[in-house]
């Protein structure tokens, strides 16, 4: 699978895990946001990060290795001004782990494919949604 074709399905299982958890979801990639989601009048700006599981390379374990950051070579962090949450999305799990973008202060992250269950996707949701709630008020 391509690279983009893997970040697109990252898009939709992000944009699945949304709408499983009582919000509505757009796709509107832009520069820095990939989805929109929103209940009532509060709204959440999504940037979504996908990888494969790299088997070992110089790692005991497999692990997925997202790249976080933003921009080319001189990557950044995310900041608000680019999005309100990041979604990590492990593709083969269809599972995604939720981050409010202020929590975010990293460019790279690797995780384990046991970090990637049912219970920490919904946990790590509601933690975002408040974290980003309380990154506004």
């Amino acid at each position: 699978m391509t690279a983009c074709a893997t970040g697109l399905m990252g898009e939709m299982v992000a944009a699945a895990s949304v709408i499983d958890n009582g919000w509505s979801v757009s796709h509107c990639p832009q520069d820095g946001c990939d989805l929109l989601a929103w209940q009532g009048n509060q709204f959440i700006r999504i940037e979504v990060k996908t990888a494969n599981l790299c088997k070992g390379i110089g790692y005991k374990n497999p692990t997925y290795h997202f790249n976080c950051g933003k921009g080319g070579s001189g990557k950044r962090l995310l900041n608000r001004n680019d999005c309100d949450a990041l979604a990590l999305c492990n593709p083969d799990k269809r599972l995604v782990l939720w981050l409010c973008v202020n929590r975010v202060s990293f460019k790279t992250r690797r995780l384990s494919p046991d970090a990637f269950t049912r219970r920490a996707e919904m946990d790590s949701w509601d933690k975002m949604v408040a974290d980003v709630l309380e990154m506004r008020s």
